[in-house]
């Protein structure tokens, strides 16, 4: 991924009164306004639903179909689900009642008209599909970003997003994403291949 052009994906992803130099304070102030939930309050017990979808920025469509390499998907699970927001992955497998499986759906491409670089978007649900975590990534040479980690829930037939680090143009895209994953097919990834899929490098925005 050219930097340049992250920094200007990360812009985007966090509060326009903030410029990427300044990326501490704003993790500071991300955390403080849009946190994270804990894994041991769970996700059925707690949930904290994002703010604010713009209806003025539609829907996307038609939407990419690209896939990534195995290797890429279980990398990127290997940074999302190892933190200490959510813990570890067997945690969260345990968390979502998958034991030692996750079931997830991904998207990756530029979903937004203004985004100027690829991100992968993959949901892991739980296995009654009410409950899930939305993980949004930057990735280049085997080194990942997670920007975002948000709560998923889903009620009346649509996924509601929980709070993220980031604007209301941010909340808008990864709301979308969220119904556009929500549809695709879930693919069958292991605690141990995530485990074992060690990335050269990650690290996440409210880390």
């Amino acid at each position: 991924m050219n930097p340049s052009a992250f920094e200007r994906t990360l812009r985007r992803m966090i509060p326009h009164t903030f410029s990427y130099p300044r990326l501490a304070a704003v993790v500071l102030f991300a955390v403080v306004c849009f946190p994270a939930s804990s894994p041991s309050q769970g996700t059925h017990d707690h949930f904290q639903e994002g703010c604010c979808r713009n209806p003025e920025f539609k829907r996307t469509k038609p939407v990419s179909d690209i896939k990534v390499s195995a290797r890429v998907l279980t990398e990127a699970l290997h940074c999302a689900t190892n933190n200490i927001s959510l813990g570890n992955s067997a945690r969260l497998a345990k968390e979502l009642g998958g034991r030692d499986t996750f079931n997830v759906s991904y998207f990756y491409g530029k979903y937004m008209p203004e985004q100027e670089t690829q991100m992968l978007t993959v949901a892991v649900y739980s296995e009654d599909e009410r409950t899930g975590y939305l993980f949004d990534l930057g990735f280049d040479n085997g080194k990942y970003f997670l920007a975002n980690l948000p709560e998923l829930r889903n009620r009346k037939k649509q996924w509601q997003v929980g709070e993220i680090n980031g604007g209301i143009w941010s909340y808008t895209r990864l709301w979308y994403l969220a119904q556009e994953v929500g549809t695709r097919s879930r693919q069958h990834v292991t605690v141990s291949e995530i485990l074992a899929a060690q990335p050269k490098g990650c690290s996440a925005m409210n880390q």
